[in-house]
């Protein structure tokens, strides 16, 4: 976790809530990562919150996640 407060949280079994730290890196999402791809499957909501810098990297990330989710049948949920 970096200071700026990076977090997964479940809130119920089909929802993750995971905050975003203040300037997000790509490495940020490997735990969110190695819980899709071992098989957990859910809706995620991503708290941008704390974001003050998003960069290009950061996007595509959130471009494959929505890739992956979707491909699921479920959705991925951007908020704040």
């Amino acid at each position: 976790m970096k200071d700026g407060g990076m977090a997964i949280k479940t809130l119920s079994p089909e929802i993750l809530i995971f905050t975003l730290s203040n300037k997000p890196e790509v490495d940020e999402f490997e735990h969110l990562w190695q819980r899709l791809n071992s098989g957990y499957q859910s809706n995620v909501i991503i708290d941008f919150g704390k974001v003050k810098i998003l960069t290009s990297e950061i996007i595509c990330e959130l471009m494959l996640l929505n890739e992956s989710i979707s491909a699921s049948g479920y959705q991925l949920i951007l908020c704040n």
